[in-house]
């Protein structure tokens, strides 16, 4: 697999401070290149425009006309834009009038899929003024959605669906550290590839700052699983775009050097692949 595959759903999992929210911003910038656009159904309370907007290169007519987010403050909540928005965007696509076609490139994220309850549970909060001990209603709900939601609407549909999760490490009974994702056992099955994420090391020098973040692919359905893993920086800076009054801060996916790396250590002598490194010094 050599391209972005759309019409298929990416989860982004991460222990916290791993950049999750940074990688949705950039496969939203690649959907927007090609003509497209995006929605991000924000859960976390955090939305973060001047991340976003710098990783869309503070693009005028990106982040006017196609930048689209909506708070959600329930499961109910980001499900329900979601839905709206790709049925909205196949009706406009159909439309014989309007004469688009299925040819423009269009992401739905949510970020995260499990920072929030369902309204059941927040009312029942609200009402007595306290949380109280339940089942895995919110696995429940996200599994089935999974299955009844995108999986049906971007069928024959140039959509994407991108959703950042938690990931929280566990220790299992021999004390060896394993990477457990919130959600539920069922979430894993809906997504067609899965990229885990974790926080490398800060990055501070004259020119930028930034964060490296190794990103290991755990599921993909199109090809290989779980192969060596990258070490990309994202970096940040500050730069005065002709078009824009003040200097702004910019944020990008080094992924060049990343690709440069990779290709580095199958040349290892310690575990590396020496007839491949041949192949490709040639």
């Amino acid at each position: 697999c050599d391209s972005f595959p759309i019409g298929r759903t990416w989860e982004l999992a991460g222990e916290e401070g791993s950049c999750k929210t940074a990688p949705l911003s950039e496969v939203s910038r690649w959907h927007r290149i090609y003509g497209g656009g995006g929605h991000v159904a924000e859960t976390e309370n955090k939305d973060a425009p001047t991340l976003r907007n710098g990783i869309l290169e503070w693009n005028e007519r990106w982040i006017r006309q196609r930048v689209d987010t909506s708070p959600c403050n329930s499961l109910e909540e980001w499900q329900d834009a979601t839905t709206f928005k790709l049925q909205y965007l196949q009706k406009q696509m159909d439309d014989e009038k309007l004469k688009i076609g299925r040819t423009v490139p269009y992401v739905c994220g949510v970020d995260s899929l499990t920072a929030v309850d369902s309204q059941k549970n927040i009312d029942k909060t609200l009402e007595i003024g306290h949380a109280e001990i339940g089942f895995s209603q919110i696995a429940n709900l996200v599994a089935r959605y999974m299955r009844q939601g995108p999986a049906t609407l971007m069928r024959e549909y140039p959509f994407s669906f991108v959703a950042t999760n938690h990931m929280k490490p566990t220790l299992d009974t021999r004390g060896i550290k394993q990477d457990h994702v919130v959600g539920g056992k069922s979430l894993p099955f809906a997504s067609t590839l899965r990229v885990f994420m974790y926080r490398v090391s800060d990055i501070d020098t004259a020119q930028h700052g930034g964060i490296r973040v190794k990103m290991k692919l755990q599921k993909n359905s199109m090809g290989a699983s779980r192969a060596a893993p990258i070490e990309c920086d994202m970096i940040w800076f500050r730069e005065h775009p002709a078009w824009l009054e003040k200097p702004v801060k910019r944020f990008i996916w080094d992924w060049h050097s990343a690709t440069i790396e990779a290709l580095d250590r199958i040349g290892d002598p310690k575990g590396g692949k020496v007839t491949i490194y041949k192949q490709l010094r040639d």
